[in-house]
């Protein structure tokens, strides 16, 4: 289990480009940036992406609709520090659903730190056919100290 909880962990800080690594200090990307220039990012509040998904299994076949992805971007503010949260999901949909009767309706948010990137938190809630999983990651610098939780959100408690 704490196996399948940190490759989980790890697959989800890299889906989301998200930096975890230490920072030396709270200048962000100050350093890298000509003298005078300030750093923004290459986006903004409220940018939305939205992805369609198809599957060709081969060349002669047409291609089937697999799904949709969509991601948000929102300012946010977590125990006072100035974060991003992005919030993202899959779903299923189309022929190839019909077809295979596998649904998916993936759900991943997380937030980090506007000036340096560094994840505060990461939540990832996992359906996939009957498979129902929940993943939570919370990074406290400060102490040094990354918590997880995982759990099978279908299974009753004892």
């Amino acid at each position: 289990m704490r196996k399948r909880l940190l490759v989980a962990g790890v697959l989800g800080l890299l889906s989301l480009s998200t930096v975890i690594g230490p920072a030396q200090d709270d200048q962000g990307f100050a350093e890298l940036l000509p003298e005078g220039a300030e750093f923004t990012p290459p986006f903004d509040s409220g940018e939305e992406l939205r992805y369609e998904i198809y599957w060709k299994p081969l060349f002669l076949i047409p291609s089937l609709k697999a799904g949709e992805v969509r991601l948000r971007l929102d300012n946010s503010r977590l125990d006072g520090v100035d974060t991003f949260k992005i919030r993202g999901g899959a779903l299923s949909d189309g022929a190839l659903t019909n077809f295979s009767g596998l649904g998916v309706n993936n759900f991943s948010e997380s937030e980090f730190d506007r000036k340096n990137f560094r994840a505060y938190r990461i939540l990832q809630q996992f359906r996939q056919g009957q498979r129902h999983r929940e993943l939570q990651l919370v990074f406290e610098y400060s102490r040094r100290l990354t918590r997880g939780s995982e759990r099978d959100v279908r299974a009753e408690p004892p």
